[in-house]
C-alpha cells in the first residue's frame, strides 16, 4: 500500500464537523475508520508500516472524540445497563447526570479505539487461536479436561509471540503495591468500559483511563487479551457445534494452563480493569479454578445478577459449571462486589444473588468517588439510604466484610476529597448501626504508605539516603502517606471517643529498593490497626478502611480469601489514651512531608519495564 512513504489519509465523516453526535462518531469509526486498518493488516501490511495506519487511525478517533456531543438520551441509548437505571434513579442531580455523559463518552471512545487495535491485531492473533484449539480438542478427547489443561500449558511455555512468550503478554504479574514480595500474584485484564455492563458514574473517572493505561502498549497488551480469548471461545465454540458448557470448560483449561505456564503466583487477579460481561467467558475461569485448586482467583464485579436487564452472566455460567461438574462453584474463586455511590440499590439483591448461586463472596468494596458530596447535593437521605445499603449487602455476603477506600490514582485533591467523604460515611454508618442494632468491628490503619514511584535514578538514590539515615526499625516512616494518616487519625479518635478501642498488627511485609549499582535497602512496613466495636445482635459485620496505595493484599488477604477478620491478640486500650494518640508522631511526620526534595532534571521520566495500574 506505500504506506511507509504516502500520507495516510483516511476518510472520516466526522474529521471535518465542528461538532458530531455519539451516532456519527459511532457510524464513522465502525464504517470508515476501523475498516481501513482491517483492510491494510489483511493485505499484509505488517511491522512499522502497520504501526503508522494504527497511530494515525487512534489520533483521527480521538479527535473525533473531542467533538461528541454526549446528551442525556444518549445515556439512555448509548449507555451501559447499568448507567440507564442510574440516571433514571439520579437524573434529579446534575452531577451524576454530567457524569454519566462523560461515562458514555469515555465508553465508545475506549470502544472504537479498542476496535481499531483489534483490526490490526486479529490475523496476526488468528493462527495462534486456531493452534491452541487444535492442541485443547485433541487433548480433551485423548484424556479429558485435566489432559486439555496439561497441553495448554506445555502450548504456551513453548509458542512465542514476537520477543516474548505468548504467555507473557496474557498473565502479568501485579504491581509491586498489591503484593509482599515479588511475583506472589499475576493478573489477568481486561479493557475497561468495553467489557464493563455494569459501569455507572465509574466510567467518568476510571482509574484505568489513567496512568499507564493510555500508553498504546498498554491498550494493545489488553487488545491482545480481550481478541485473542474472544476469538478462541468463538473457536471453540464452532468446533465444539455450540456446545456452550464444553466450550467452556476447555476455556478454562486454556486458563489453567495459562496461569501455571505463567510460572509464578499463588494468587490470580482478575480484572484490575474490565469485568465479566460473556457467560463462556466467566464459566471458562470458575473451570480454571476447579482445575487449579492451589490457586486463589479473585475479582470485584459490577455485572450485578438482579439489575434489570443485565446480561444472564453469572446465572448461566454457573449453570454450564454445574452441568460440567455436577458441583457449585469452587470455593477458591472469590468476587467482591463493587459499590458506588449510584449503585446502591442493587448491592443487597446483587450480595443475594450471588451467594445463592453458590458463589464465595467475601465482602463487599465501597470506592468513595470525590463527586459524592455533589451526587447527594440537596438529597442528604441517599447518605443513610448508601449506608443501610451497605451494611445490608455485607451481611449477606459469605464474609461479612465491607470494605471502604479512598479514591487514588486520578490527583490527590481528589483523594483527599474522598477521604474526607470516608469520615461522614463512617459517622452516618455508625449511627445506622446503633438505631438498627447491626454489630460492626471497624477496623482503622495507623499507617499509610505511598507506593514509590521515581522519575529518574537521581530522585531514587534521594529516597535510599533519607531511608539510610533512619534506623531500620524506622525505615517505613520515609514512605508514610502524612495527609491519609491525618485522616486515619481523626476517623480513629472519633470512634475513640464513642466506643473506645482495640489494637492489633494487622500485617508485617518487606520491601527492597535499590538505585543502578547500589545495594538493595531493605524496608519493613507494617499494618498496625486500632479497632472499634459497635454492640448489636447478631454476628457483626467486619468493617474496614484502606487507605490506598501502598497496601498488601496477598498478605492480609482481608478481602479475598480470610473467612474471618485476620486481627488477633488484640490489647484494650483506654479512650483517653487513645484519644492522644499519633499527634506527636503527625508533626514529626509533617516536617518529613515538607523537607526539600531533589531538583527536577531534564531527563526523560524512565518508563517501567511493565505496565501496572497507576
Amino acid at each position: 500500500m506505500g504506506l511507509q512513504k504516502e500520507k495516510i489519509e483516511i476518510k472520516s465523516e466526522c474529521k471535518d464537523k465542528v461538532r458530531c453526535t455519539v451516532e456519527e462518531f459511532i457510524n464513522d469509526a465502525t464504517k470508515n475508520i476501523v475498516p481501513y486498518v482491517e483492510n491494510a493488516a489483511k493485505s499484509g501490511v505488517r511491522g512499522e508500516a502497520l504501526n503508522r495506519v494504527v497511530n494515525a487511525a487512534i489520533k483521527l478517533i480521538e479527535d473525533n472524540a473531542k467533538k461528541m456531543v454526549v446528551n442525556d438520551e444518549d445515556v439512555k441509548k448509548y449507555g451501559t445497563v447499568a448507567m440507564r437505571h442510574v440516571y433514571e434513579e439520579f437524573k434529579d442531580s446534575p452531577a451524576v447526570v454530567e457524569d454519566l455523559r462523560k461515562g458514555v463518552f469515555n465508553k465508545w471512545k475506549t470502544i472504537e479505539v479498542t476496535q481499531v487495535i483489534n483490526a490490526a491485531l486479529k490475523p496476526e492473533l488468528e493462527p495462534y487461536v486456531k493452534k491452541l484449539a487444535d492442541v485443547l480438542i485433541d487433548a480433551y478427547r485423548r484424556g479429558g479436561l485435566k489432559e486439555a489443561a496439561k497441553a495448554a500449558e506445555a502450548y504456551f511455555r513453548k509458542v512465542r509471540y514476537g520477543k516474548r512468550r505468548l504467555v507473557d503478554y496474557l498473565f502479568t504479574e501485579a504491581p509491586d503495591s498489591l503484593q509482599h514480595e515479588s511475583r506472589a500474584m499475576q493478573k489477568f485484564s481486561r479493557t475497561a468500559l468495553a467489557t464493563c455492563p455494569g459501569a455507572d458514574v465509574c466510567a467518568a473517572q476510571c482509574y484505568a483511563l489513567h496512568g499507564n493505561y493510555v500508553q498504546l502498549q498498554v491498550k494493545r497488551s489488553l487488545a491482545i487479551r480481550d481478541l485473542f480469548v474472544s476469538n478462541l471461545r468463538i473457536e471453540l465454540l464452532k468446533r465444539l457445534n455450540f456446545d456452550y458448557a464444553r466450550a467452556a470448560a476447555l476455556l478454562g483449561a486454556a486458563f489453567a494452563g495459562g496461569v501455571k505456564a505463567a510460572g509464578f503466583g499463588r494468587m490470580v487477579r482478575l480484572h484490575d480493569s474490565g469485568d465479566f460481561n460473556d457467560i463462556i467467558y466467566l464459566a471458562g475461569w470458575l473451570t480454571a479454578a476447579k482445575l487449579l485448586p492451589d490457586k486463589t482467583f479473585y475479582t470485584y464485579t459490577k455485572t450485578f445478577p438482579n439489575v434489570p436487564g443485565m446480561p444472564p452472566v453469572w446465572q448461566k455460567a454457573v449453570e454450564y459449571y454445574r452441568e460440567l461438574f455436577n458441583e457449585p462453584p469452587p470455593g477458591n474463586f472469590t468476587v467482591n462486589i463493587s459499590a458506588t455511590a449510584t449503585n446502591y440499590k442493587y448491592l443487597p439483591g446483587a450480595a443475594e444473588a450471588l451467594t445463592g448461586l453458590g458463589i464465595s463472596v467475601p465482602g463487599v468494596f465501597f470506592y468513595a468517588s470525590a463527586n459524592m458530596d455533589k451526587y447527594y447535593e440537596g438529597r442528604p437521605e441517599r447518605w443513610r439510604e448508601l449506608a443501610a445499603a451497605l451494611l445490608e449487602a455485607a451481611g449477606k455476603t459469605t464474609g461479612r466484610k465491607l470494605i471502604l477506600e479512598f479514591e487514588h490514582g486520578l490527583g490527590t485533591g481528589r483523594s483527599a476529597k474522598s477521604s474526607h467523604h470516608i469520615v461522614k460515611l463512617i459517622n452516618v454508618l455508625t449511627d445506622y448501626a446503633e438505631k438498627s442494632g447491626t454489630p460492626l468491628r471497624i477496623s482503622v490503619p495507623n499507617t499509610a504508605y505511598k507506593a514509590p514511584s521515581f522519575k529518574n535514578e537521581e530522585e531514587k538514590k534521594h529516597m535510599l539516603t533519607r531511608l539510610l539515615t533512619l534506623p531500620p526499625e524506622r525505615r517505613d516512616e520515609a514512605l508514610y502517606d502524612v495527609e491519609k494518616m491525618n485522616v486515619l487519625n481523626e476517623i480513629a479518635s472519633e470512634l475513640a471517643r464513642k466506643y473506645g478501642g482495640e489494637t492489633a498488627q494487622e500485617g508485617v511485609w518487606t520491601k527492597s529498593f535499590a538505585a543502578e549499582g547500589e545495594k538493595k535497602v531493605k524496608v519493613t512496613l507494617k499494618r498496625p490497626v486500632s479497632v472499634f466495636t459497635v454492640p448489636g445482635i447478631g454476628e457483626p459485620v467486619e468493617v474496614f478502611v484502606e487507605p490506598g496505595g501502598e497496601k498488601t493484599c496477598s498478605l492480609c488477604q482481608r478481602c479475598v480469601v480470610a473467612p474471618h477478620s485476620p486481627l488477633k491478640n488484640v490489647t484494650k486500650i483506654t479512650r483517653d489514651a487513645f484519644k492522644g494518640a499519633g499527634l506527636t508522631m503527625m508533626k514529626e511526620l509533617t516536617a518529613m512531608a515538607e523537607a526539600p526534595q531533589p531538583a527536577k532534571t531534564k531527563k526523560r521520566q524512565r518508563r517501567r519495564k511493565k505496565a501496572v495500574a497507576a
